[in-house]
């Protein structure tokens, strides 16, 4: 079941006439439904694949058009992997006597597909870094576990990184990186917690709606990586410091004129592209500059 191929072949005593030639098989299932094949097969000197009535006991019929003046031809076909248990699939094809040919003793094989069904994964609820330079990916888990979604990470000291751009997030998913240099992919609806060092935080990757505290050091808050893939909603960030920290904006041709910056209460919304982006906890509007942003 991991995408490898077999190869029926169908050979021939004579060049196939005028017009080609059209065989017939049978396909009987032995074991478990026999599906797990791409479709349509690659044919080789030949065409016209059809799929015809099975007959009583048969799981399929199917025919080909051998090519005029071929001596042989072939259909490849690839396994798919369904990560459904469910054991060996084992068919028989058989050639069924038609007119224009007299099939031969060799007129029939059985193919076996090996189930390889992947095992599932164990998902934590606590995933733990180390004081090394960790690696978390939520679309390669590894040995980690960790899925990004209703899940606590603490990565630890070192320089960490996390990419979580395409997991959901929950109520429970909270990202501590720990001490370093960190960078993160923020994703989705997830509280992060920077902690100490300069650490660089993308918040357009996902969906947005994280919470995000930077902590000590001179941090970065992407909040718009790609203007064309925008967050649908804002992230809050609880403690962006005027003159230390930066609001970033990737991948845009906007500039600290194009951004709309209004006081609600205690806190400033960035707004930008035609959406609220950013929500920056006790922070006044007229407190920002150009020196707070960066475009890129």
């Amino acid at each position: 079941e991991d995408a490898d191929t077999y190869t029926l072949t169908f050979t021939l005593d004579e060049a196939a006439p005028e017009g080609g030639l059209r065989v017939v098989w049978s396909e009987v299932d032995s074991d478990n439904a026999f599906g797990d094949l791409e479709f349509p097969p690659t044919l080789t000197n030949a065409s016209n694949l059809e799929q015809l009535t099975p007959e009583e006991g048969e799981l399929a019929r199917s025919a080909i058009t051998i090519d005029e003046g071929a001596t042989s031809a072939t259909i490849t076909l690839t396994t798919v992997a369904d990560e459904v248990t469910e054991g060996d699939e084992t068919t028989t094809y058989t050639l069924i006597d038609e007119i224009g040919y007299a099939p031969t003793a060799e007129n029939s094989v059985t193919v076996t597909i090996e189930d390889t069904s992947i095992e599932p994964i164990e998902v934590p609820s606590m995933v733990r870094g180390t004081s090394g330079a960790d690696f978390f990916d939520t679309e390669d888990p590894g040995e980690s576990g960790f899925i990004g979604d209703n899940q606590l990470l603490f990565a630890g000291s070192g320089d960490d990184f996390v990419d979580v751009s395409f997991a959901r997030g929950g109520d429970r998913s909270r990202i501590d990186l720990g001490s370093g240099d960190d960078i993160i992919f923020a994703g989705s609806n997830n509280r992060i917690i920077a902690g100490s060092g300069d650490d660089i935080l993308f918040l357009g990757s996902g969906e947005g709606n994280n919470v995000v505290t930077g902590g000590s050091g001179m941090d970065q808050f992407w909040i718009v990586t790609d203007a064309e893939a925008l967050p649908t909603e804002a992230n809050t960030i609880t403690d962006f410091t005027i003159g230390e920290d930066l609001i970033g904006f990737g991948a845009t041709d906007l500039s600290f004129d194009d951004l709309m910056l209004t006081q609600n209460g205690a806190d400033t919304t960035i707004n930008a592209l035609g959406q609220d982006l950013a929500i920056l906890r006790r922070i006044e509007s007229t407190d920002l500059s150009a020196s707070d942003f960066a475009f890129a």
